[in-house]
Order: C-alpha cells, then sequence, then structure tokens
C-alpha cells in the first residue's frame, strides 16, 4: 500500500519540501530528512519502521483506544498527536507556518498508519511505515 504512494512522495512531495527545508535558517530537519548517505538513509527507514511506528503509531493507538473504547476517537487522537509532532519539527527548523500540505501529508500517513495497526498488526504497520520512507533511495534533494 505505502508504494503506491511512492511516486506521490518521489515526484509532489519532496521536491517542495526538500526546496523548503533548504531555504529555512537551520538545517537540522534537512539534514535528518533527506540523508546524504546509503548508510543514513537505510537508518531513516529502520526509524521509520521501528521507533515512529511505535512511539507515534502503536502506543498512542493502544492508550486511546483503551480509554476512548472507540477506534476512531483513537485514530483521531493519533493524527493530532502527529500534526503536534509536525508543527513542532517544523517551527525547530524554522519553517513557515504555511506548510500545510506538510501536515497534510502527515496526517492523511498517519490515519493509514494507525488503520493498518489497528486491523492488522504493527509488523504491517512497521511495512506500511518504512515503506513511506524508501522515497529516499529515489530523490536527490535540491542543491546536492
Amino acid at each position: 500500500m505505502s508504494l503506491l504512494a511512492l511516486p506521490l512522495y518521489v515526484f509532489w512531495l519532496d521536491p517542495i519540501l526538500s526546496a523548503a527545508l533548504q531555504g529555512a535558517p537551520r538545517r537540522s530537519l534537512m539534514a535528518l530528512s533527506y540523508p546524504s548517505t546509503v548508510t543514513g538513509r537505510l537508518s531513516l527507514v529502520l526509524w521509520s519502521a521501528g521507533f515512529q511506528t511505535m512511539f507515534l503509531q502503536a502506543a498512542p493507538m493502544s492508550l486511546f483506544g483503551r480509554l476512548t473504547e472507540r477506534r476512531s476517537v483513537a485514530v483521531g487522537l493519533c493524527m493530532a498527536l502527529r500534526a503536534y509532532v509536525a508543527c513542532r519539527q517544523m517551527a525547530e527548523a524554522g519553517l513557515p507556518g504555511g506548510m500545510s500540505f506538510f501536515v497534510a501529508s502527515v496526517l492523511v500517513t498517519s490515519a493509514v498508519g494507525c488503520v493498518v495497526f489497528a486491523r492488522f498488526g504493527f509488523v504491517p504497520s512497521m511495512l506500511f511505515a518504512a515503506g513511506l520512507d524508501l522515497h529516499v533511495f529515489f530523490v536527490a534533494p535540491v542543491g546536492r
């Protein structure tokens, strides 16, 4: 499923996001989002599959699902948490607040990842997250 979204990342989101990150005052998010080495890119894919899936999808979905006993509410709360983290990342990098397309893409992928976790478990949600980050192997950021 994530491989279907990969062309959208490669041809639409990556050029816009990498150009915005290159113009940001702080370059830390650029280096994290687009590693320059193969080892760094593989590390990003594994980080996304493991830690990011665990702490931004699986654990919040489990907690919110137990607290509310409703899957849709748990997914909504996880999306809100992920949007907050994305906005904090953008603020830390010094990006302008008008990066709504980035937040929207994060919300969509978070919703899909949470639903995949709720219906199929942790391993398929890990594979979904890893598949989405495969775009770093196909796209070189602007200016490198």
